[in-house]
């Protein structure tokens, strides 16, 4: 665990898409500790999947347990068995993040985990938001002050919603 945090990452960035409300592929990053949260999680990916968009969510777990989430395949579950000794990641892993591109990333990393703070920066994507944690703001396109923990990660789904609708005003 030493060394997540010792990587020199540099943020990947696609190109912007003009309207963000209609982005087409969504990528969604979660940092667990308990096995209590994938409800919460499953409940809000069946929210966003009616909005047809496509969908892939990450959720990282902060041990070694497998939680056995498997079962839908827009989920990709890793844990610290997916990192090597010295917080590099295995090829499964690595091979799915150099698969996947978005057009907007969204995290619920309410925790500033190293690993998840890795994960957001490597990961492609045109437009990046996510809470703000001070420490991993550079990684963000924008940021929002709201405490996932408190009011939830729908509430914080909404938020950001209503923030893309806001930011695709144009002005004649």
């Amino acid at each position: 665990m030493f060394f997540a945090g010792k990587h020199k990452i540099e943020s990947q960035q696609l190109g912007r898409i003009k309207n963000l409300s209609d982005a087409s592929s969504l990528g969604l990053i979660f940092c667990i500790k308990s096995k209590g949260e994938l409800i919460n999680i499953r409940n809000l990916l069946k929210k966003v999947r009616t909005s047809g968009k496509q969908v892939t969510a990450y959720v990282f777990f902060q041990g070694y347990q497998s939680l056995d989430v498997v079962t839908d395949k827009s989920i990709f579950f890793f844990n610290l068995n997916d990192f090597t000794l010295f917080a590099k990641m295995k090829d499964r892993l690595k091979e799915q993040i150099q698969e996947s591109s978005f057009d907007l990333l969204i995290s619920f990393d309410h925790l500033a985990n190293p690993f998840c703070i890795h994960m957001i920066a490597i990961i492609k994507a045109g437009f990046k938001i996510g809470p703000n944690l001070g420490q991993m703001n550079n990684q963000f396109d924008l940021t929002l002050n709201v405490d996932i923990q408190k009011k939830g990660i729908a509430d914080f789904y909404q938020q950001v919603l209503t923030y893309l609708q806001v930011l695709n005003i144009s002005r004649k």
